[in-house]
């Protein structure tokens, strides 16, 4: 078993603890003693580690954030029994892709045979455990009947070579179907535990079709601009607290280049994302909304799906018609109902509705109550002409039926306004609403500030709290490096999630640590429910690229993923704009490490909406053991249909192009900023603003 170079001082104190073992191994024993082999994972590294050392096993489970159990042990011999086989082990310290590791192996095979070798870099660690092997006839003896399957992972995709034993035979065919090598029974023993997470398989699904399912001019209305037929943009994705298999995702159908899309897309899982139906909800004329049903609209956008843990599931959108700001704009935020898990819809339910020259209800977004699914919540910015926008906020006491009228959470005056709206539950039941709180010269109406604030609430909904500063929101906005070219972005948003213990975790995308040259991605986090936040630290790898449009997630196991897009790829040429989607996990927001969600997909060829546009956010989600993406990428058509939206499924031990261990960089406190880079930060927020009106 292979297990790659962490730090220098570690595997000092293994080598020291396995020094010392080796020499009382040595003393001759009586009787036979027996203990347990424990697994290990290094979650960074990505790679298992198994010892039968306790005084190794005490010294892995006191590091603070390396390895951890994996929940599989099994029981052997710690004396060197004559009827018994014995293993061996071997400190490797070799170049790569044998960097620090260790290699067990059988005394009779193995280890007999590398010291007749005398390799280079390899260390005899002596005796490890003695167990039995297989029967002539391939079996496991009845005195120790339970088969030890080893698997061997070679050194690709940046990862170290890496052998890992299990007493599961589904979980050492799973392993076998994601790549690594089948090297069957390594031996036998007498009893054993299985992993708590049985290793997956990664996949990617392809969940919109290459076809608009709408009929042209479905919509009844006088286009205003272009519409991508078969284009999908904006996608989200909700999974079922109470079944990871069940999972909803909707994105924009057809989107226009002037504001919002001819409707919603829709699709349900009950298999864990490998296969899907489609299920669009009725919030436009094309998706079959009409007069009497409530979805009477041209056109909708700002797709969001949400599923209770006993299964109820809602899709919530902002639906409008015209986009123009005269008498006869209309804004309306709709919530639409199954009670079947998604596969059919109710007739949506509007939470308001404005006719307006003026009012322009955007970018919402609604949860289920995680420990109350009878409480369900969404959110909202009211945007006004001249400037202002309180947080609108409303819930539903009865799984969805009805809803209270909607009233502000948080109001921040006169020509300021909240953008982003974004609500959580943290563990203790506290529900937050965080969002951009944008502040203006009450005589030149310019930007003077822009920062990231929530306001909280104890009772549900029912009341809020003052608000709670976050941070300053930095962002410059993303531009094609050759050309200048804008890039609709995820800028002035904010992705968030709750952990364990109170916890919430922030990201958005800023350009404090460059001094407004590019944005980076920027996480901070909350241990008190909201009350403080810790210093923002910048956690993508390279720093010499644009990352822009970060969503979160934290898994069961206090794991957080955040997903989000860069120009790594990118070359010198003006024709393309090669971008990738990525995703980077860390056990407490310090260290964090890098991997490829996708490939290369071209930018320029994304549909263009006040510039090249995929969404202002994409889906993340989780499982145990597993990140799951739902995003969307260009697939070279230059014509309509130009986009297709993908969920991906990553577990651990299955991520590509890993960039292991890198600290983010913490913010400097009170760290200045030019008046050049105010300007940027000032620009940047009226274009999002303008961006939003009418659609977005």
């Amino acid at each position: 078993m292979h297990v790659p170079r962490l730090v220098y001082s570690f595997f000092q104190l293994i080598r020291w603890v396995a020094c010392t073992l080796l020499a009382l191994s040595s003393v001759a024993t009586s009787a036979q003693q027996t203990g347990n082999v424990i697994e290990y994972y290094h979650r960074g590294l990505d790679a298992y580690f198994m010892t039968g050392r306790p005084a190794e096993q005490a010294a892995l489970d006191a590091l603070p954030s390396a390895f951890s159990r994996t929940g599989a042990e099994f029981s052997v011999s710690t004396t060197p029994e004559l009827a018994l086989t014995r293993i061996c082990r071997f400190y490797i310290s070799t170049s790569n892709p044998y960097a620090s590791s260790h290699f067990y192996g059988r005394e009779d095979i193995d280890c007999a045979l590398i010291r007749s070798l005398n390799l280079s870099g390899f260390t005899d660690e002596g005796f490890d455990f003695s167990v039995a092997v297989q029967r002539s006839d391939g079996n496991c003896p009845a005195t120790a009947s339970v088969a030890v399957y080893r698997s061997f992972r070679a050194a690709v995709n940046g990862r170290t070579p890496n052998h890992r034993y299990t007493v599961s035979r589904a979980e050492y065919d799973a392993m076998t179907a994601s790549g690594w090598a089948p090297e069957g029974i390594a031996f036998c023993v007498s009893a054993a535990k299985t992993a708590n997470v049985v290793n997956r398989v990664a996949f990617k699904s392809v969940v919109t079709s290459a076809l608009s399912p709408f009929a042209a001019s479905c919509d009844g209305a006088v286009a205003t601009g272009t519409s991508y037929v078969g284009a999908e943009v904006e996608p989200h994705v909700a999974r079922n607290p109470g079944n990871e298999d069940h999972l909803l995702a909707s994105w924009q159908q057809d989107r226009w280049s002037d504001g919002g899309a001819r409707g919603l897309g829709g699709a349900v899982s009950f298999d864990g994302g490998r296969t899907w139906g489609a299920t669009p909800a009725p919030f436009s004329r094309c998706g079959g909304g009409n007069a009497l049903n409530g979805g009477d609209y041209a056109r909708a956008t700002d797709p969001w799906s949400a599923i209770g843990s006993d299964g109820t599931a809602y899709q919530m959108a902002l639906s409008f018609t015209d986009t123009t700001l005269n008498t006869t704009g209309v804004s309306a935020m709709l919530v639409s109902r199954s009670t079947d898990g998604g596969r059919n819809w109710q007739p949506p339910v509007t939470l308001i509705r404005d006719v307006s020259n003026s009012i322009f209800n955007d970018k919402n977004m609604m949860i289920v109550d995680p420990i109350d699914s009878r409480f369900v919540y969404a959110v909202w910015g009211r945007l006004d002409d001249d400037g202002s926008g309180p947080a609108r906020f409303t819930r539903s006491t009865d799984r969805g039926v009805t809803w209270e009228p909607s009233r502000n959470s948080f109001d921040p005056g006169p020509r300021n306004q909240t953008f982003g709206n974004y609500l959580a539950v943290t563990s203790d039941g506290t529900l937050v609403n965080v969002f951009l709180e944008i502040v203006r010269d009450t005589n030149t109406s310019n930007v003077i500030s822009a920062k990231f604030r929530l306001v909280r609430s104890t009772d549900r909904g029912v009341t809020w709290s003052p608000p709670i500063d976050i941070s300053d929101s930095r962002s410059v906005g993303t531009v094609d490096p050759e050309t200048k070219a804008l890039v609709r972005d995820g800028s002035g948003l904010v992705s968030v999630a709750a952990g364990r213990d109170r916890s919430l975790h922030l990201v958005w995308q800023d350009a404090r640590f460059n001094a407004g040259a590019i944005d980076a991605i920027v996480y901070s986090r909350s241990d008190d429910a909201g009350l403080t936040w810790s210093t923002p630290r910048r956690i993508n790898a390279r720093t010499d690229v644009a990352a822009f449009t970060p969503v979160i997630n934290v898994r069961s196991d206090g794991v957080i993923g955040v997903a989000y897009y860069d120009f790594r790829a990118n070359t010198t040429s003006a024709l393309t704009l090669p971008t990738v989607t990525r995703l980077t996990t860390s056990n407490d927001g310090i260290v964090w490490n890098e991997s490829e969600i996708d490939g290369v997909f071209d930018m320029r060829t994304a549909p263009v909406a006040r510039g090249y546009f995929v969404g202002d956010y994409f889906g993340l989600t989780s499982r145990k053991g597993a990140f799951e993406a739902f995003f969307v990428r260009s697939i070279g058509e230059t014509n309509n249909n130009r986009t297709e939206a993908v969920f991906a499924s990553v577990p651990e031990g299955t991520l590509k192009h890993r960039i292991i261990g890198f600290t983010a960089k913490e913010a400097t406190v009170d760290e200045p900023v030019g008046e050049a880079f105010r300007a940027r930060i000032g620009s940047n927020v009226e274009r999002l603003i303008a961006a939003r009106r009418r659609g977005g």
